[in-house]
């Protein structure tokens, strides 16, 4: 994993790190066999047909190394616009993670949170 360029700012926070944690801990079930299945069909759907062709993936990581434009117009982890065409970093997420918690969103808003 690529460590350089993550805004470590957003991720050490209460909200980052529970984040990760919830993220994780439903990818840990999922490979145990406890699953759930909305989670289980939100986060195939996403690494299958939206992180497995992005350019910012990079053997499984968001990689913060990379450049990538935002898709549509939204709010990214719940106070930071992003607009359409707007050219960002990716986050530095292990994939398997991120997209396992519903809660979370793509920094480019190729896919949301389920709270939105």
């Amino acid at each position: 994993m690529k460590w350089s360029g993550i805004n470590w700012k957003d991720v050490l926070t209460p909200r980052g790190l529970l984040s990760i944690v919830e993220g994780c801990t439903e990818a840990i079930k999922q490979k145990a066999g406890i699953e759930n299945e909305f989670v289980k069909s939100a986060m195939q759907y996403r690494l299958d047909f939206i992180c497995a062709h992005c350019d910012l993936n990079t053997d499984g990581q968001c990689d913060p190394t990379k450049t990538g434009t935002v898709v549509q117009d939204f709010t990214y982890h719940r106070s930071i616009e992003r607009k359409q065409g707007e050219l960002v970093n990716g986050c530095g997420c292990a994939l398997k993670c991120k997209t396992a918690n519903v809660k979370e969103e793509c920094p480019l808003g190729k896919w949301l949170s389920a709270e939105n």
